[in-house]
Parts: C-alpha cells; sequence; structure tokens
C-alpha cells in the first residue's frame, strides 16, 4: 500500500534491476517510480545528447531534462 500523501516512488538501490518493471508499477500503484540506475542512465543519455523520449521504462524516460 502506497500512502495517499506518496507522490513518487524512490528506490534508491542501485543493484535493485527494477527499469524493467517502473511502467507496470507506475501503471499499478498510480505514481511515478524512479530507480538509481534508471535516474542515472536518464541523466547520461541526456548527458550524450538524446533527448528522445523512450517508452516502456518508466515516466521518466519521457520527460527532458530541465534547462
Amino acid at each position: 500500500r502506497v500512502p495517499d500523501a506518496a507522490e513518487a516512488i524512490i528506490f534508491c538501490v542501485g543493484g535493485l534491476r527494477a527499469i524493467g518493471v517502473a511502467e507496470a508499477l507506475e501503471d499499478a500503484l498510480q505514481r511515478p517510480v524512479i530507480t538509481a540506475n534508471q535516474a542515472a542512465a536518464w541523466a547520461a543519455l541526456h548527458g550524450a545528447g538524446v533527448s528522445d523520449a523512450v517508452q516502456g521504462h518508466g515516466r521518466l524516460f519521457e520527460c527532458a531534462l530541465p534547462a
């Protein structure tokens, strides 16, 4: 159960392979899900100049990097 006040679910554990289920978790929990590995990959892609949305790996990969 996720508290109603929770705005997102964050997995800070680097060894957890949750990127493959992030989108399913978001659908089930009705909140964004962000993992440490997912955030690092997202930042690396944007750092390399990749700005295209990546479908199927959660809402984070559909977001542009803030200016």
